[in-house]
Formats: structure tokens, sequence, C-alpha cells
């Protein structure tokens, strides 16, 4: 089968990724394998995983438009890659590629008449929901929504949409890059945005109050521009982390705090759990409905109730090495056995396979 995934990065990713990287002089595919080589996001280890099983695979960052510019010239298309143009450049490639099934990530903005000129070449089309969406957004070319989020396939279910469950991931190449030094008592990594991750933000306000020794990386914390208006939980901040150093901080972490999304609704399903304890670090992650589902609770992962449980918890976990060390451990194991991508591109094939023409 040949798959083409469609993947947009986060602009202040890319930023960061191009200020420490000039990969001017390199051609399309070995800047690309460069940017790949750092692992952000899933979109890596689907590529390299179904190539892995033996698809043919081709992976685009729509709005990198440093690489789509060299794929143009390249191939000798009088084309600039740019905002404007961005659809219009991905749309060539999939042209060009003519894939059986087309994969994209939560890109809202690709939805319409981009996904109706794409059928015109496969009308294999599936995408990535796993966040809040328009209740008005256009399903009607698309065979199926994949999610990591229950409640999201639930439903899409209701509405009469094909949805299926995909949790998250890790890829066990990723150690190579690790230290396994200790250095941050607890952490948090993540979106800091008090509109969509209310709870999140309010249990680390808590813990900072609460004199928690943790550090806070991440993006989207509003933040005072004078420092003694700063709160404790500015304080913690770090800034934001990306790619193969948030694997190294959630590695250097000895607790790896989680709390999901405000629209999750009490389930598990985000990307951090599986970061973390693959990362081998404890997770510390909120009681959801099926967390027994994923990982066996106090033996390879904590959870807590509540705030106070939570800082209860860290508190504990802190001052008893062996058995934070053991449950570290069976986490690491029980991540790779269970949740990793050797299995999960397993499961995506039998998705594809399911709805595909």
């Amino acid at each position: 089968m040949k798959i083409f995934l469609l993947a947009d990065y986060y602009g202040n990713y890319l930023r960061s990724f191009y200020t420490e990287s000039n990969l001017s002089s390199l051609n399309y595919q070995d800047h690309r394998e460069r940017l790949l080589n750092d692992y952000f996001g899933a979109f890596v280890s689907y590529y390299r995983h179904f190539k892995k099983i033996g698809h043919g695979v081709e992976l685009i960052i729509g709005n990198d438009y440093s690489l789509q510019n060299k794929w143009l010239k390249e191939n000798n298309i009088q084309l600039n890659a740019c905002p404007a143009n961005k659809k219009e450049v991905v749309r060539l490639q999939i042209e060009a590629f003519q894939p059986d099934a087309f994969f994209m990530g939560s890109m809202f903005d690709y939805y319409g008449d981009f996904l109706k000129r794409v059928s015109h070449t496969t009308k294999n089309i599936f995408t990535w929901i796993a966040c809040p969406y328009n209740d008005n957004l256009d399903l009607s070319h698309i065979k199926c929504v994949i999610s990591s989020a229950q409640m999201f396939v639930y439903r899409f279910q209701e509405k009469g949409v094909n949805s299926a469950l995909l949790n998250a991931a890790f890829d066990k190449d990723i150690i190579d890059y690790l230290d396994n030094q200790k250095t941050i008592p607890a952490s948090f990594i993540g979106c800091l945005s008090e509109k969509t991750h209310k709870r999140r933000v309010q249990g680390l306000k808590y813990l900072a109050q609460n004199n928690v020794d943790l550090q806070v990386f991440g993006y989207g914390m509003r933040r005072s521009f004078l420092p003694f208006f700063r709160s404790a939980l500015e304080k913690r901040y770090v800034g934001p982390i990306w790619g193969i150093e948030m694997y190294r901080a959630l590695n250097r972490s000895k607790i790896s705090l989680n709390f999901h999304i405000d629209a999750a609704e009490g389930f598990s399903g985000n990307m951090r759990m599986y970061e973390a304890t693959g990362c081998a670090s404890l997770l510390m992650t909120e009681q959801t409905r099926d967390i027994d589902e994923l990982f066996k609770v106090d033996e390879e992962v904590i959870v807590f109730k509540d705030n106070e449980d939570l800082l209860d918890k860290i508190g504990y976990y802190i001052s008893h090495d062996q058995e934070r060390e053991e449950i570290i451990r069976n986490g690491q194991i029980a991540c790779l056995k269970r949740h990793g991508y050797d299995q999960r591109i397993r499961e995506f094939e039998n998705i594809l396979l399911t709805y595909c023409d």
C-alpha cells in the first residue's frame, strides 16, 4: 500500500529548530531526514514504521516552507512555498505520489475544498482528531476519523461517521538519545493555556503555591512583564522545549506530571503518558475511566484524584527512591511492550485496510 502522511508542525517548533540548524546546503531528502531525526511528534514514527513493515510511504511537512521549496525546485515546479500556496504545494505532492491512502493530522484549515480536490486522487482519506473541533466541520470526504480519545470516537460514531481508536505510542529508538541523569525532581511539559487546559493550569498553580520543586516547560502561558509580579507558577516556568530535548527533559525527571485536556471528559489518551513512561520517568496522571486498560495503577504508573492527592503522592515518591525506581522500570517495560510502534503501526495498518476501497 502507498500511504501519504501530511503533518503541519508547530510554528514555534520550526522556528526553534532552524535557529539551531542550518540545512540550506542539503537536498530535500537529506534535509527532511535531519528534521525527522529530532523526533517531533508521531508522524516521524508513523513514517519510519510503515516503511519498516513494507509499505510505500511519503511524509510531507506542509508548513515547512524551507523544506517545501526544495521539493519544488528539485521537481522543476515554478511555485513558491508560502502560507498562501501551502495547500496547492501539498496537492501537487499528493498527485505526484498517487497514494492508496491519505492521512493527515488535526489541521482543520485543510478541510473543505482541499479534501474535495484530494478525493480526485484517492477516495481513501483519513484524518486525526483528538482536540476540540467545530461542530460544522465538513467530514464528507473522510473515510474514517482516527483518534486517541475514546469519547471522540463515540461522538463521531453517534453522528454516523466512521471512527476508530488508535492510542498514542512511544518510539523505542528515542532511548538511544537519553542520558538517564535524574536532575529534575518533578516536571510538566505541554500546553499551558487556561482556555483549553484550565484544570491543568490550576493543578500546576496549586503545586507551585505549595512549594513543590517543579520545572514547567511548554507554551501558551500568560506571563507578567515585571518579575516581582510573577506568580509561583511563573517562577517555575522554564520555557518551551521540543523534540529530542523534550524527551531528555522527561528522562531527567524523577516524576512527570500529566493532566489531560479539559475536553477529554475523563478518558485517557494523550501522548505524554507514553512519552513519560517510555523515557523512564514516573508518570503521575489523573484517575480516568480507562487508565486500567493502558497501565497497571500503582505498579506501572501512579494516579491522583485531585490536587491534594497529587501533592501528597509527589512528596511520598520523591522521598522513596526504591519504590519510585521500581515503578519507573515497570512503566517503561509496559510502555515498550504494549505501547511501542511495532505494535501500534499494525493497529494503524488494520484501520487503513478496514476502510480503504
